[in-house]
């Protein structure tokens, strides 16, 4: 199998000329994306999608011989012009369901790229058609086999230092000035997903420029983005401990509003209350918030925060919402009542103790 590259040093291979076939795969789509369109342009110019050397194939219904065809030089008149290459892309293929008989197929087809030098291939996949294993010490066998003739480029989600960087570097980039606690906040109140940060940045610079202004403010990030089930679940959770019922009514409301389904911020509220206590005994244990992070699987900024919130709530507390949580789950599948009237009762108890 051949060596996995990191999206860096993808881009560093693609500044010195790119050849043969390519792997796309992991969890991070933004920066999949990012790539593909950067190799598009560089291969074959801004407007790549008007050239006849660009050939995209949906291989949803893996029709082998299309593929082929996508991949082979069949005439004169198909050739790259000055001396270029020729850029085939293959999406959706789903790994997981293919048959023995349909991944040599496509063995044979990859093996016959070096009959092809003028072709470039990329193969994008998602982590629902591509099950990659536990990396870096045992790759899955699909990621194996393709890695045969591919050469892996693995799009995991960045941690939170690259993201706080990256935020940064967007709003330096609209003229926007701000600071590292503000891209935190940001980073915070919207989630780890790429495109969901890229859209919200989009949206504050606009609204900033809109008004004349400048530099970047908390206040700006929680009045102008829009927060994800993630981080409500964690506001709810802390006006609980807090006894704040305004708040926390307030922020039932606004999920309600926002149509987020009872059920799925029940389950919010459970695991965040669930990691504070799991987080809080661990710390008690000795642990540094870096083996935590490893062992829970969870950013390193978000121990760190749970360590802040932990520190200052009771583990009796944090026991008891983890136990309500279950109770209310219970009646929801076994009642007919309202399901945020039933998410109104954590506030009512929790108001009490």
């Amino acid at each position: 199998m051949k060596s996995i590259m990191t999206p860096n040093e993808y881009r560093s291979t693609l500044k010195n000329g790119l050849r043969g076939g390519w792997l796309f795969f992991g969890e991070e789509a933004y920066l999949k994306q990012y790539s593909l369109e950067l190799t598009r342009k560089t291969l074959l110019g801004e407007d790549y999608s008007e050239s006849v050397s660009f050939r995209k194939v949906n291989c949803l219904d893996f029709d082998i011989e299309k593929m082929t065809d996508a991949v082979a030089t069949v005439s004169l008149f198909d050739m790259p012009s000055d001396g270029g290459v020729r850029l085939t892309e293959f999406h959706e293929i789903n790994f997981g369901e293919l048959k023995e008989a349909e991944w040599k197929s496509l063995e044979a087809l990859l093996s016959s790229l070096d009959d092809n030098p003028d072709t470039v291939l990329i193969v994008t996949s998602t982590p629902e058609e591509l099950d990659h294993g536990n990396l870096p010490k045992a790759p899955s066998k699909a990621l194996s086999r393709l890695g045969e003739y591919l050469t892996p480029v693995y799009f995991c989600h960045e941690d939170d230092p690259k993201l706080i960087k990256w935020i940064g570097k967007h709003f330096s980039a609209a003229k926007i000035r701000t600071d590292a606690g503000a891209c935190e906040l940001l980073l915070e109140r919207v989630g780890h997903d790429m495109y969901t940060l890229h859209n919200e940045i989009s949206k504050l610079c606009a609204f900033l420029k809109c008004n004349g202004r400048d530099t970047l403010v908390s206040e700006d990030i929680l009045n102008v983005t829009s927060s994800n089930i993630e981080s409500d679940a964690f506001a709810f959770t802390n006006a609980l401990m807090n006894r704040d019922c305004d708040r926390a009514y307030a922020l039932l409301n606004e999920m309600r509003l926002k149509k987020e389904k009872a059920f799925i911020v029940l389950g919010a509220v459970s695991r965040v209350a669930t990691e504070l206590y799991t987080v809080n005994q661990l710390s008690a244990a000795g642990m540094p918030y870096q083996e935590i992070a490893k062992r829970l699987k969870m950013h390193e900024y978000k121990v760190k925060l749970c360590q802040r919130f932990a520190k200052e709530r009771s583990e009796r507390k944090l026991r008891s919402l983890i136990d309500e949580c279950y109770k209310i789950d219970i009646r929801m599948k076994s009642t007919g009542l309202d399901d945020y009237t039933m998410l109104s009762r954590l506030v009512v108890l929790f108001a009490a103790r």
